[in-house]
Order: C-alpha cells, then sequence, then structure tokens
C-alpha cells in the first residue's frame, strides 16, 4: 500500500465486486474506489485521482476463432462482459446479441474459456494477467482494436476534494520516486502474451 506508506494514513481494502463498491461509494460506508475509468457520465458522480493508467477494452475470443475482429461481428454470438462496467453503454447498443453479465473479469473469461459464451469484453492488461495466471494464453486471443481507452484513476465521493489532495499528493510522490514502476514491473513486466499492451485497470495490488 504505497500511498499510504508516503502520505502516513490508514488504508483498508475491502474486496467487493464492482456494482458493489459503486454502491458502497454512492452511499459513503466506502470513501473510495481503487480504480475507476474516467467517463463523462462518471465525472457528474464522482472525482477522480490524477490518471493510473490508460484503460484499454478489448475483445477476447477463443484462439481458433476466425470471424470476430470488431463490435460489428458480434450478430447472433453470446457476449460476456463485467457487470456496471464501461462497456455496458456500447454493448447495449448491439442487435441480435446475448449479453451475459458477470461478477468480474475472471469469470467473464471463464466463461469463454469453458465456450458458455463466444466473446469477452473486458480490461485488456487485467485480461492478460489473469490468463497468464490461469494457464489459458494457448486458448485465448485478443482480435481487433480497442474498443475504447480511458484515463483511469481513484475514485471519491463527488466533492470529497480533501480526500482526493491526499490521494494525488500520494500518487504523485511514488510516480516520482520510482515506486510506481517497480509495483507495475512486479505484477505486469513479465506478461509476455502481448508486448504491445499498454497499462490498463483493476490491478490486483494495492495503491
Amino acid at each position: 500500500m504505497a500511498i499510504s506508506v508516503e502520505q502516513g494514513v490508514q488504508i483498508h481494502l475491502i474486496p467487493m465486486t464492482w456494482d458493489q463498491a459503486i454502491e458502497a461509494l454512492e452511499m459513503g460506508t466506502v470513501d473510495a474506489v481503487q480504480g475507476m475509468s474516467k467517463t463523462r457520465q462518471r465525472e457528474d458522480r464522482f472525482d477522480l485521482s490524477m490518471p493510473l493508467l490508460i484503460n484499454e477494452q478489448v475483445i477476447f475470443v477463443d484462439k481458433a476463432t476466425q470471424f470476430i475482429v470488431n463490435l460489428d461481428d458480434m450478430t447472433g454470438r453470446r457476449i460476456a462482459y463485467q457487470s456496471g462496467d464501461v462497456n455496458f453503454e456500447q454493448l447495449d447498443k448491439l442487435e441480435g446479441v446475448q449479453l451475459v453479465g458477470v461478477r468480474d473479469q475472471l469469470e467473464g473469461l471463464g466463461l469463454l474459456q469453458s465456450g458458455q459464451v463466444d466473446v469477452f469484453i473486458g480490461n485488456k492488461l487485467t485480461g492478460l494477467y489473469n490468463m497468464q495466471k490461469q494457464g489459458w494464453t494457448q486458448d485465448t486471443k485478443i482480435v481487433g482494436e480497442a474498443i475504447e481507452r480511458h484515463e483511469y484513476g481513484i475514485a471519491v465521493a463527488k466533492g470529497n476534494g480533501a480526500l482526493l489532495q491526499v490521494l494525488d499528493k500520494g500518487l504523485h510522490t511514488i510516480k516520482a520516486n520510482g515506486t510506481y514502476d517497480k509495483i507495475y514491473n512486479k505484477w505486469f513486466g513479465m506478461l509476455l502474451v502481448d508486448a504491445e499492451a499498454q497499462r490498463s485497470s483493476s490491478w490486483p495490488f494495492s495503491l
């Protein structure tokens, strides 16, 4: 918890699904959500820290799939996505598809692995991390260009400027002193599946 160390504050991490985390932040039962993609709609509801990463949303398919490259190829497909994720705004516009909401990125990739869906749409680097951890790199691939790219930061309740200032100061410090790069390389530096992977969302480590 690098920010906690740098700022001398205690940070308690509470595992939640995405929907639970958003509800808890809006109800005031938590002070922040560790990571959120920045969109215009979300900026109306929350304040976000300085950017941590660039969050890419991409298409995951079975390695043998030949004819899916972009959203135009989704007709008749079963598509898994993380419930409440930024992807839903685009997926909800598709016609002739079966949308399958899942709890998290790992569950979505698991459904793809088992053949229960044809496509999983989610965070690029998180997906690559889970693929390597689960031993799925030989069975799954990313196709096409990124669907969306968003800045990704820590979210706090709208108007909570005091907490946002603490977080931004801590993030600036760990980026300046090299701690950020060390943490990133620890978790993602060995991901050789995609040498072009951009830093994405849903970090499996704690700030």
